[in-house]
């Protein structure tokens, strides 16, 4: 059976499932002088493109000690920006509030899903984060930690995902140190894309084998991007030939290219043109010297 990247995300989306609902959600400050618990642990909705729902979330204080709570959303991916990250579509009510031992607070999670999101699973997270409790660090001094726990929520954005990238152009830069390709590509997705894969160069008389890898993360609808990878330590001569083997998407989509290049260390051109200049010289004196020796 052929294993996909989507089947993959899905069974990665069960077992993350599986251990929240076996762990429960539990956060213990690192004095252990308080407890928070929030519940359900996960939700999971279904929503179109500019639809919105709300969500009740129930945060309890089980610690002995008074903590105030801030209310925060955060996407599963951290490198996350934009429209299409969980954490612009959510706002909570009450946003801040105090919890003595005990007590517990419900707050209201307002998801709205943009016009321009992304088809697919949208995994984020809404966290209760607690500050401050006062500890103590190694050199004595009074420093303040809060703790956070939070419910992690799926929101499926139902439609057609179009995963299609182009790639413009690949080229070898010989002069720069150390040596660099540089990939042109543009998404006409309507989803965010990662790239992946490697540039295998050959060189073509010794037949010796390098690689560069390859890792471009969220490419966004419709943008471009140039992208340089770094060859770390290349040979300064050789006859190269450069094939670009990069996959993306679900189905394991392909960029392909193959370019040709030579290189000459730079000293070695002008030691090139010393040498002829030196050349030239010694021919030119040497020439003078018959001359008038020979009245030639």
């Amino acid at each position: 059976m052929r294993v996909t990247a989507k089947k993959l995300s899905l069974l990665f989306l069960f077992l993350l499932l599986f251990t929240f609902s076996l762990v429960g959600q539990r956060a213990f400050a690192a004095d252990d002088n308080f407890e928070l618990v929030v519940n359900p642990p996960s939700i999971s909705i279904t929503l179109a493109r500019t639809q919105s729902s709300k969500q009740v979330m129930k945060v309890t204080n089980q610690g002995a000690t008074r903590v105030s709570i801030l209310m925060t959303g955060r996407d599963f991916d951290e490198s996350c920006t934009g429209s299409n990250c969980f954490d612009s579509w959510v706002d909570m009510a009450p946003a801040s509030f105090d919890l003595e031992p005990g007590q517990s607070q419900f707050v209201t999670v307002s998801i709205s899903v943009p016009s321009d999101a992304e088809f697919g699973n949208r995994i984020g997270f809404v966290d209760a984060v607690a500050s401050p409790t006062k500890l103590t660090d190694e050199y004595w001094h009074t420093v303040k930690q809060g703790s956070s726990v939070g419910t992690m929520f799926i929101v499926k954005v139902p439609g057609i995902v179009k995963e299609e990238l182009s790639l413009n152009s690949f080229t070898a830069d010989i002069n720069s140190n150390p040596r660099t390709f540089t990939m042109d590509v543009t998404s006409k997705s309507n989803v965010h894309v990662d790239v992946s894969g490697d540039v295998v160069i050959r060189e073509k008389t010794t037949g010796a084998v390098y690689k560069v890898p390859i890792e471009i993360k969220s490419l966004a609808p419709g943008e471009n991007r140039l992208v340089s990878l770094v060859w770390e330590n290349a040979p300064l001569w050789g006859r190269f030939e450069a094939t670009l083997n990069a996959h993306y998407g679900d189905s394991g989509k392909k960029l392909t290219a193959i370019i040709e290049f030579s290189t000459v260390p730079t000293s070695f051109y002008i030691g090139a043109v010393v040498f002829f200049l030196v050349l030239v010289i010694v021919s030119f004196v040497s020439y003078k010297k018959i001359h008038k020796h020979y009245g030639v």
